[in-house]
């Protein structure tokens, strides 16, 4: 697990977009873990993630903060590419600051919630 240690500050992000397909019958997972300690700053901005027709993807963020740690995160979701429909999809963040929750979200779409099929 990544420990971010007082008073670090780190920006974390990628070359390009994240292009998700289908690999046989499986389920892609991601899940990415942070612990900053007091004072820290983590800047964790990602590229967009493309869920295509066939994906079935879950991706997960947990972040504990210490009483003074900051974090700036996003998430972009690119529901299919041009002219066709996404896949399916379930993301979760969970955020604590000194044990306590802070930020609880989850959210899953399918082609048959977006779709009406």
């Amino acid at each position: 697990m990544p420990n971010v240690l007082d008073p670090a500050r780190i920006h974390a992000d990628q070359a390009g977009d994240d292009v998700l397909f289908k690999i046989g019958d499986y389920r892609q997972f991601a899940a990415v873990h942070l612990e900053l300690g007091e004072g820290a700053t983590v800047d964790y901005l990602p590229e967009p993630t493309v869920i295509t027709r066939r994906a079935r993807h879950e991706s997960v963020l947990t972040v504990v903060l210490a009483g003074g740690a900051h974090l700036h995160t996003r998430e972009t979701l690119v529901l299919g590419r041009a002219d066709e429909a996404p896949g399916d999809l379930a993301t979760t963040l969970h955020v604590t600051r000194d044990s306590r929750p802070v930020l609880r979200q989850q959210l899953t779409v399918t082609r048959e919630t977006l779709m009406g099929k």
